[in-house]
């Protein structure tokens, strides 16, 4: 399945979508524009998953997931609301 975030630009809350039900572990990072990791987090067996990114100053992230195979960069603005 095709990977999806939105809103993007969003404020608060953002929501990936996975096109699929996701069986197996994925690692989820949250970098900046600088490349440090702001946030982690493991996911596991759905579909979809959202989370805040209400602490994040306004700017340009990635979000990074891997599993064992493979790894995907998104890229999303936190802009105020």
């Amino acid at each position: 399945g095709e990977v999806k975030i939105f809103p993007n630009p969003t404020s608060d809350v953002l929501n990936i979508s996975f096109g699929e039900n996701v069986q197996e572990q994925i690692q989820l990072q949250v970098m900046d524009q600088f490349g440090r990791v702001v946030s982690e987090q493991q996911i596991n067996g759905v579909n979809q998953y959202s989370f805040s990114v209400e602490d994040l100053e306004n700017g340009i992230y990635h979000i990074v997931l891997s599993n064992n195979e493979r790894s995907i960069r998104l890229k999303f603005v936190k802009s105020s609301k």
